[in-house]
């Protein structure tokens, strides 16, 4: 599901938003101070009797203060791009502006990455919005002028070799990988070049890349206003 859920005006709605904001706080507070993330998770979900789908947005949009402020001194801004080597988590950025465009939840994380809770990761199928998606991401590769661009898709993913072919079609400036784990790639792409920018909200990337850059949210700010984005 790329568009909200059904119960999701309520689950996160002006009225849930204060439980949601003091679920996040408590999360927060025990990450911290070193608590593993399922059982604090499961602990503070209990606690404030949130849904699944709540515990989700706390899941995608929480970190240990630690962890993002070391995000948050990796992340570059949109000039940084030019000339540099760009590496994208390729169905992580489309899923996520894929989301934007159905009008589907979006969070601002701790550490300033937009996340979608499309619950689609382990079963993307190309929809109807993926063609603007990817004219979306063609425009801002060109805006952004980066010297190459390197995408990654993931191979156990149903049709990753069908897309990667569309997206060789509409981003032609784009080299396009299948790969058994765009995380492993761009891991070992950064080993020969350690300047390159990683554009993905995967945490363990972002906690891996001396660089980094959020190219769904560039996109989202730039052509998608009405996005709903929430913030913990």
């Amino acid at each position: 599901m790329h568009g909200p859920h059904p119960k999701d005006r309520t689950l996160f709605a002006e009225t849930a938003a204060a439980k949601l904001r003091g679920a996040a706080a408590d999360l927060r507070w025990l990450l911290g101070r070193g608590y593993a993330l399922p059982g604090a998770l499961a602990l503070v979900g209990n606690r404030f009797q949130l849904a699944k789908r709540q515990r989700q947005c706390l899941l995608r949009g929480v970190c240990a203060p630690d962890l993002a402020e070391a995000v948050r001194r990796a992340t570059v801004d949109a000039s940084a791009v030019r000339g540099a080597a760009l590496l994208i988590d390729g169905h992580n950025v489309l899923i996520t502006v894929e989301t934007a465009l159905a009008r589907g939840v979006l969070v601002r994380g701790d550490d300033g990455f937009l996340r979608d809770l499309a619950e689609r990761h382990g079963s993307y199928r190309k929809s109807a919005r993926t063609e603007e998606a990817l004219l979306l991401l063609r425009d801002a590769l060109a805006a952004l002028g980066p010297a190459a661009v390197h995408c990654y898709l993931d191979r156990p993913l149903p049709l990753s070799g069908l897309l990667a072919r569309r997206v060789r079609e509409v981003v032609p400036a784009a080299e396009v990988d299948v790969v058994p784990s765009p995380d492993g790639a761009i891991a070992a792409r950064l080993k020969e070049d350690a300047t390159a920018v990683c554009a993905t909200s995967d945490s363990g990337i972002l906690r891996r890349a001396e660089a980094v850059f959020d190219l769904a949210a560039h996109i989202v700010r730039a052509r998608i206003a009405d996005a709903w984005t929430i913030a913990l």
